[in-house]
Formats: structure tokens, sequence, C-alpha cells
């Protein structure tokens, strides 16, 4: 009989999107494979052909194991996984710098095209990335 864990996974990269969910002993493993894969990814972060192919090589997995896998544990896609975790990381990097050059950020986590940056940041975060650190910052106003 498996007790639940109270552990939180950091999904999100920013401490304002963190998603705590709780996981049995047995699903620990799965857990540990989204760490690693995120981890992965975040080594490969300013590659911007890292993609697909490689989380298939690293893992060792087919595409097929690995599309399920993934979207079993995150209900994602391979491609949607890794944008998350770039645009996550692009949030953080907003965050944490005071007026970075937006067309650089989207360089540094991965993305050639600005213009697919700004689209895929507004469809994820709900705003563009310009308006990204004025709307967390105003949203810790109101909880303080």
């Amino acid at each position: 009989m498996n007790s639940f864990l109270n552990i939180a996974v950091f999904l999100s990269l920013t401490e304002n999107w963190i998603i705590p969910i709780q996981i049995t002993d047995e699903y620990n493993l799965e857990g540990k494979f989204i760490e690693d894969a995120i981890l992965l990814v975040e080594a490969n972060i300013h590659n911007s052909e890292f993609g697909i192919n490689s989380l298939i090589d690293e893992f060792h997995m087919s595409q097929s194991s690995l599309y399920k896998k993934i979207k079993i544990l995150t209900g994602m896609s391979l491609t949607g996984f890794i944008r998350s975790v770039r645009l996550k990381n692009a949030a953080k990097i907003i965050l944490h710098n005071n007026n970075p050059k937006l067309s650089s950020v989207a360089m540094d986590v991965g993305f050639n095209d600005y213009k697919y940056f700004k689209k895929s940041f507004k469809e994820h975060f709900g705003c563009l990335p310009s308006e990204y650190k004025d709307l967390i910052d105003s949203k810790k106003e109101t909880l303080e």
C-alpha cells in the first residue's frame, strides 16, 4: 500500500508559477524522469537546434514512447514540453534582470525568431514578454 508523499514538483521555474502536486512512492521515478528532462533542456537552452531528436537520443527511447511518457506526465507534446521549459526560463530572466533586451532573451533561451517567441510567450503566460514583469509585480502588490 503506497502512501502519498507531499512533494512539490517545480515544472515552472519562477517562484510565481509553482505547481505543487502529490505523487505516490511508485511514481517518484516519473517525477525524476521529468526533472531529468527539464534539466536536459535547460543544459541545452542556448542551442536552438536542441529538439525532439536530442531528447530521443539522450533518453534512448523511441519517439512514440517518449511522446507517450511526456504526454501522460505533463499533458504536453514533446515540442510543447521543450517550448514550455524555454519560455519559463525566459520568464525567469525577465523577472530577475532590469529591462533586459527581449530579443536577446529570446535568443538566450533558444528562439531564433522573436515574433514566434512573443506569440508563444503570450499563449503560455497570457501576456507579452514586455508586459510580464509589470503583471507579476502588480500581482505581488495585490497579495501584500
